[in-house]
C-alpha cells in the first residue's frame, strides 16, 4: 500500500476506530473521579476535607454539596480564592467552605485536623516529599487522601 493509499484510508477508519475505542475502554466522564471518591470519604467517617491547589473552588463546591462535609480550599492565587468564595456562596455553601492561601508544601492547616485530603492536577510543581509530609501533618490517623495527576506532557 502506498502512503497515499494509506493517508486516503485513515478517515474512513477514524470514526469506527474512535467508536470501537469507546467501547472497549469504556470512557467515563470527570464526575466519575467524584463518584471513586466517595468511598474515600466513606472510609473515613469523613467530616473535614482539604482540597489542596483548589483553583477557582469548583471541585471544592461540588464535594461541599455531594457530600456535605466542611472543606478548605487552599490555593497560592489569590484571584482563585475570590473566585472560590463568590461561587461557595452563590451554590448556598459558604458556609461550609473555607479559601485559603497556601501552598502544597505549607498548608494553612492544623495538625490532624483533617479527615480526607484531595490534590487535584495541583502537585506537578510541588516539592513531593515537603507536600506529602505536610499532607501526613494535617490528617488524623485513619484519615485518607487522593492524589490525581494526568501526565500528557513530555
Amino acid at each position: 500500500m502506498s502512503m497515499n493509499e494509506s493517508y486516503d484510508d485513515f478517515p474512513r477508519i477514524e470514526e469506527e476506530f474512535g467508536r470501537r475505542l469507546d467501547e472497549s475502554l469504556e470512557p467515563m466522564g470527570p464526575s466519575s473521579l467524584l463518584d471513586a471518591f466517595s468511598r474515600l470519604i466513606e472510609s473515613a467517617h469523613a467530616t473535614r476535607l482539604v482540597d489542596i491547589g483548589c483553583g477557582e473552588g469548583d471541585d471544592a463546591v461540588e464535594i461541599a454539596q455531594r457530600f456535605e462535609l466542611d472543606v478548605i480550599g487552599v490555593d497560592p492565587a489569590e484571584r482563585h480564592l475570590q473566585l472560590g468564595r463568590v461561587t461557595a456562596a452563590t451554590c448556598g455553601v459558604g458556609e461550609r467552605v473555607t479559601f485559603l492561601s497556601g501552598t502544597a508544601e505549607h498548608l494553612p492547616i492544623d495538625d490532624s485536623s483533617v479527615d480526607v485530603i484531595v490534590a487535584k492536577e495541583s502537585l506537578m510543581s510541588a516539592d513531593l516529599d515537603a507536600a506529602f509530609a505536610e499532607i501526613a501533618r494535617i490528617l488524623r490517623p485513619g484519615g485518607v487522601g487522593l492524589v490525581y495527576q494526568d501526565f500528557t506532557g513530555s
